[in-house]
Order: structure tokens, then C-alpha cells, then sequence
């Protein structure tokens, strides 16, 4: 969600939901499961995916924060447009 121009929304949202599932199944998880891997390998993979699901959920929060509150974003000033970013010193800078 950060470093691209127009995030797109419903990838981490569906990634969301998806840990966030894989965490709920593995509460209990079916017989193949408990038979291949040892308890601790199955609380650590629903741990990782619950973590990564806070993750993602805390990404987009921060997101839609800086989407709605433009001051809190340091891209986009708000006030006068004359001035130059605060990341770029000289017009050398502006220069790839």
C-alpha cells in the first residue's frame, strides 16, 4: 500500500481475510494436517498468519489515514504548492 501512486485496496484486503482464515482453520485443524506436522509447526504457521493479518490491517489503516487527513502525509504538503518538497534540496535531486 505505501510506495505506489494508487494502492490497490482489494489485494490487502483479500490478503487480510485470507490469513486472517488460514488463522481461524488452523484453531482446528483436520486430521491430515495434525498427522503431517507437530503442534508446534501448526501454532507457529497460525501465529505468522494472524501477525501477518494485523499487519496488513495496521497498512491499510495508516493508508486511509493519510488518504483522509493530507497534513499527516509528508508527499503531499498542504498550503503553498510554490515550495519545493521536503526531500528535494536542489533541482539536481530532481534528476534520475
Amino acid at each position: 500500500l505505501f510506495y505506489v501512486p494508487r494502492p490497490n485496496w482489494t489485494i490487502a484486503c483479500v490478503l487480510s481475510w485470507a490469513f486472517g482464515w488460514i488463522y481461524q482453520e488452523l484453531g482446528d485443524p483436520l486430521d491430515l494436517i495434525k498427522d503431517t506436522f507437530s503442534a508446534d509447526t501448526i501454532n507457529g504457521v497460525r501465529y505468522a498468519a494472524i501477525s501477518v493479518t494485523a499487519i496488513i490491517l495496521v497498512q491499510i489503516t495508516l493508508r486511509l489515514g493519510l488518504l483522509l487527513v493530507p497534513s499527516w502525509n509528508p508527499y503531499k504538503k498542504v498550503g503553498n504548492n510554490d515550495e519545493k518538497s521536503a526531500f528535494v534540496h536542489s533541482e539536481e535531486d530532481l534528476k534520475v
